[in-house]
Protein backbone atom coordinates (compact mmCIF):
# COMPACT_ATOMS: atom_id res chain seq x y z
CA UNK A 1 0.00 0.00 0.00
CA UNK A 2 2.83 2.39 0.58
CA UNK A 3 4.23 1.97 -2.50
CA UNK A 4 0.88 2.63 -4.42
CA UNK A 5 0.52 5.51 -2.52
CA UNK A 6 4.31 6.79 -2.96
CA UNK A 7 3.12 5.97 -6.78
CA UNK A 8 0.45 7.96 -6.83
CA UNK A 9 1.30 11.12 -4.71
CA UNK A 10 4.31 11.10 -7.44
CA UNK A 11 1.60 11.45 -10.23
CA UNK A 12 -0.32 14.07 -8.60
CA UNK A 13 2.61 16.13 -8.54
CA UNK A 14 3.53 15.40 -12.15
CA UNK A 15 -0.44 16.58 -13.11
CA UNK A 16 0.18 19.85 -10.83
CA UNK A 17 3.38 20.73 -12.56
CA UNK A 18 2.11 20.24 -16.14
CA UNK A 19 -1.39 21.85 -15.62
CA UNK A 20 -0.72 24.54 -12.95
CA UNK A 21 -3.49 23.24 -10.16
CA UNK A 22 -2.79 23.72 -6.96
CA UNK A 23 -4.51 21.36 -4.60
CA UNK A 24 -4.99 23.08 -1.53
CA UNK A 25 -4.69 21.94 2.01
CA UNK A 26 -7.03 19.82 3.74
CA UNK A 27 -6.54 22.43 6.70
CA UNK A 28 -7.42 25.20 4.16
CA UNK A 29 -10.40 24.06 3.32
CA UNK A 30 -14.40 25.18 4.08
CA UNK A 31 -17.74 23.95 3.53
CA UNK A 32 -19.98 25.55 0.82
CA UNK A 33 -23.31 26.30 2.22
CA UNK A 34 -24.40 23.15 -0.18
CA UNK A 35 -22.27 20.84 1.74
CA UNK A 36 -22.78 23.03 5.46
CA UNK A 37 -26.99 22.04 5.16
CA UNK A 38 -26.14 18.33 4.96
CA UNK A 39 -24.74 18.05 8.11
CA UNK A 40 -28.66 17.55 9.86
CA UNK A 41 -29.19 15.56 7.11
CA UNK A 42 -31.08 11.81 9.02
CA UNK A 43 -30.82 8.61 7.53
CA UNK A 44 -34.57 7.13 6.50
CA UNK A 45 -34.09 3.64 6.49
CA UNK A 46 -31.99 0.23 7.10
CA UNK A 47 -29.53 -0.19 10.22
CA UNK A 48 -28.77 3.26 10.59
CA UNK A 49 -31.99 4.56 10.61
CA UNK A 50 -32.16 7.70 13.28
CA UNK A 51 -28.69 8.36 12.69
CA UNK A 52 -26.78 11.26 10.70
CA UNK A 53 -26.16 10.35 7.21
CA UNK A 54 -22.79 12.61 6.85
CA UNK A 55 -21.12 12.11 10.18
CA UNK A 56 -18.05 13.19 8.61
CA UNK A 57 -18.52 16.49 7.70
CA UNK A 58 -17.54 19.24 10.28
CA UNK A 59 -16.48 16.86 12.30
CA UNK A 60 -12.52 16.27 14.48
CA UNK A 61 -11.76 13.57 11.71
CA UNK A 62 -12.88 15.87 8.91
CA UNK A 63 -9.64 17.22 8.22
CA UNK A 64 -7.99 13.91 8.34
CA UNK A 65 -10.51 12.24 6.18
CA UNK A 66 -10.01 14.79 3.50
CA UNK A 67 -6.24 14.65 3.82
CA UNK A 68 -6.74 10.47 3.40
CA UNK A 69 -9.11 11.42 0.23
CA UNK A 70 -6.85 14.02 -1.46
CA UNK A 71 -3.78 11.48 -1.22
CA UNK A 72 -5.35 8.40 -1.94
CA UNK A 73 -5.67 9.17 -5.84
CA UNK A 74 -4.97 12.25 -8.45
CA UNK A 75 -7.99 14.60 -8.93
CA UNK A 76 -9.43 15.34 -12.25
CA UNK A 77 -10.91 18.31 -13.50
CA UNK A 78 -14.74 17.84 -13.17
CA UNK A 79 -16.63 17.84 -16.16
CA UNK A 80 -19.60 20.25 -15.26
CA UNK A 81 -18.14 23.04 -13.40
CA UNK A 82 -14.90 25.56 -14.09
CA UNK A 83 -12.30 25.93 -11.61
CA UNK A 84 -12.39 22.56 -9.37
CA UNK A 85 -11.19 19.57 -8.87
CA UNK A 86 -12.76 16.05 -7.87
CA UNK A 87 -11.32 12.88 -6.31
CA UNK A 88 -13.48 9.52 -6.45
CA UNK A 89 -11.57 7.33 -4.58
CA UNK A 90 -12.72 3.79 -2.90
CA UNK A 91 -13.03 3.41 0.68
CA UNK A 92 -15.01 2.33 3.32
CA UNK A 93 -17.76 4.32 5.55
CA UNK A 94 -20.07 2.14 8.31
CA UNK A 95 -18.38 -1.07 7.59
CA UNK A 96 -19.94 -0.85 3.74
CA UNK A 97 -17.56 -0.54 0.65
CA UNK A 98 -17.83 1.91 -1.54
CA UNK A 99 -16.70 5.59 -3.21
CA UNK A 100 -16.14 9.07 -1.50
CA UNK A 101 -16.74 11.70 -3.37
CA UNK A 102 -15.46 15.00 -2.73
CA UNK A 103 -15.20 18.40 -5.23
CA UNK A 104 -13.34 21.39 -4.49
CA UNK A 105 -13.58 24.77 -5.58
CA UNK A 106 -9.84 26.16 -6.30
CA UNK A 107 -10.55 29.54 -6.31
CA UNK A 108 -12.05 29.93 -3.14
CA UNK A 109 -10.95 26.89 -1.28
CA UNK A 110 -14.32 25.52 -0.83
CA UNK A 111 -15.92 22.03 -0.65
CA UNK A 112 -18.66 22.01 -3.34
CA UNK A 113 -19.76 18.27 -2.64
CA UNK A 114 -18.53 15.59 -0.22
CA UNK A 115 -20.43 12.27 0.00
CA UNK A 116 -19.76 9.02 0.36
CA UNK A 117 -21.86 6.41 -2.30
CA UNK A 118 -21.92 2.65 -1.76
Amino acid sequence: MKEYLKREKAALEKIKKASGDKVPKATDLKNSNTVQNHINDIVRKGTNKGEPSRPYIDTDGTTLLLDEIMNAASPVKDSVLSNVLRWDVEGVFRGSKGTWELVIDKSTNTIVHFNFVN
